[in-house]
C-alpha cells in the first residue's frame, strides 16, 4: 500500500509523507521470483523551508526521515549422485532479517547579489542506525538419511553512525581592477561510526564438530578538511595570469576488536588501521578568455604523503610513513568556437 501527499512544485515551505509495504498482500498470490528480494516495507517523511528573512541572503533547510525493513527467506534442495557411489541429498534454509532508520539535515546560506561579493554555506549532517541478523542451515544427508555432514551458522550486527559535512565559499571580483578576483572555499567532512556483530557457528563432519562463536565491537571515524585559495591578475582585456594553492588532509581509523565465547580477547580476528593523507597543490597558470574562446598553460607542482599503518591476522605493518611524493607537471589547454556552432577542444 502506499499513500503519498508530495510537495507542490512552486512552494515554498513543504511537508511530505510517504509510506509503502507488503502488510496488505496475498502472499498465496505471489509466485517465486517475487519473494526472491523478500518482503520490504518502506516510509519517509520530510519538510523544507526557504526564507529571505536574513538580509540580503536566501536560506533553504531542510529535513528527511527514512525507515525501511526487509525480511527475507529460502530453502532449497539438491540431490548430488556420482556414478558407482550413492546418492547425496542436501536440504538448505536461509532467514534473514534487516531495519535502517536515517535522518538527514541540510541547510544552505547564499547571497543573493553575488555580483561583487558571494557567500555560500552549506552544511549537512546525517544520522544512522542499523540492524541485521541471518541464519544459514545446511545438512547433507545419505540414502538412508543418516546425517553426513552439515553447518549452522547464524549472524548478527547493529551500527550506528553520525556525519557532517559541508561547504563554505566566498568570492570578491572587480576589486581596484575589473576582472581582478579572489575566491576561497573550504570543504569538511566528519564521521563516526559503532557497531556490534556476533558469528555464532557450528559445522560437523561426522562425529568431527567445529564450534565458532565470536563477539566483535567495530568503530570508526574519519575526518577530511580541503581548501581552495585562488587569485587572478588581469592584463589587458583577455589575459590574466591565476595563482591557485590548495590542500587536502584526510584520515580514516578503522577498529574491529574480536572477543570469543568467555569474553577473552580473539588477537587473530581483530584488525586494526589508520590512513593519514596529506596533498598540497600549488599552480601558476596564464589565461585567454574571450567569449567562448578560452587558451590555458602553466605549472603545476603536487606533494602528497599518503601513511598506512594496520594490525591484522596478529601482525603489524606499515607504509609510506614520512615519505613525500613530488610531482612537477607542465600542461596546456584550449577550446575554440566557430559561428558555425563546431567547436575544438585539447588538453596536454
Amino acid at each position: 500500500a502506499t499513500a503519498q501527499n508530495p510537495p507542490e512544485p512552486a512552494s515554498s515551505n513543504a511537508v511530505f509523507i510517504s509510506w509503502s509495504g507488503d502488510d496488505d498482500i496475498d502472499l498465496e498470490s505471489l509466485d517465486a521470483i517475487s519473494l526472491i528480494g523478500g518482503l520490504k516495507t518502506s516510509a519517509m517523511a520530510g519538510a523544507n523551508l526557504n526564507t529571505d528573512r536574513v538580509k540580503g541572503m536566501e536560506t533553504t533547510a531542510s529535513v528527511s526521515y527514512n525507515f525501511s525493513d526487509q525480511v527475507s527467506g529460502t530453502r532449497s534442495a539438491r540431490q548430488s549422485t556420482l556414478v558407482g557411489e550413492s546418492p547425496l541429498f542436501t536440504d538448505g534454509r536461509v532467514s534473514g532479517n534487516s531495519r535502517t532508520n536515517r535522518v538527514n539535515l541540510n541547510f544552505e546560506l547564499n547571497k543573493k547579489d553575488p555580483k561583487k561579493f558571494n557567500f555560500t554555506f552549506q552544511p549537512k549532517f546525517a544520522f544512522n542506525s542499523s540492524a541485521s541478523s541471518s541464519r544459514n542451515q545446511s545438512i547433507t544427508s545419505d540414502a538412508q538419511g543418516a546425517e553426513v555432514n552439515g553447518t549452522d551458522a547464524a549472524k548478527s550486527a547493529s551500527s550506528r553512525t553520525f556525519q557532517a559535512n559541508g561547504r563554505i565559499s566566498t568570492g570578491y571580483k572587480d576589486f581596484g581592477k575589473e576582472r581582478r578576483s579572489l575566491n576561497l572555499t573550504v570543504n569538511y567532512n566528519f564521521n563516526k561510526n559503532l557497531g556490534e556483530s556476533r558469528e555464532d557457528s557450528r559445522t560437523w563432519y561426522g562425529s568431527s564438530v567445529t564450534p565458532r562463536d565470536l563477539r566483535y565491537d567495530t568503530g570508526g571515524n574519519g575526518k577530511m578538511l580541503s581548501g581552495n585559495l585562488s587569485y587572478l591578475e588581469p592584463f589587458g582585456k583577455y589575459w590574466g595570469l591565476a595563482a591557485i594553492v590548495s590542500t587536502r588532509w584526510q584520515q580514516r581509523n578503522n577498529e574491529k576488536a574480536a572477543f570469543n565465547a568467555d569474553g577473552s580477547a580473539n588477537d587473530y580476528y581483530s584488525t586494526l588501521s589508520r590512513n593519514d593523507y596529506l596533498l598540497l597543490h600549488q599552480s601558476l597558470q596564464m589565461q585567454y578568455r574571450k567569449e567562448n574562446n578560452q587558451f590555458y598553460f602553466g605549472l603545476t607542482h603536487d606533494q602528497t604523503r599518503n601513511e598506512m599503518r594496520s594490525h591484522q591476522l596478529g601482525r603489524d605493518s606499515e607504509t609510506g610513513i614520512g615519505e613525500w611524493l613530488h610531482d612537477w607537471s607542465p600542461y596546456v589547454s584550449f577550446r575554440w568556437n566557430w559561428e558555425s556552432g563546431h567547436a575544438i577542444r585539447g588538453y596536454y
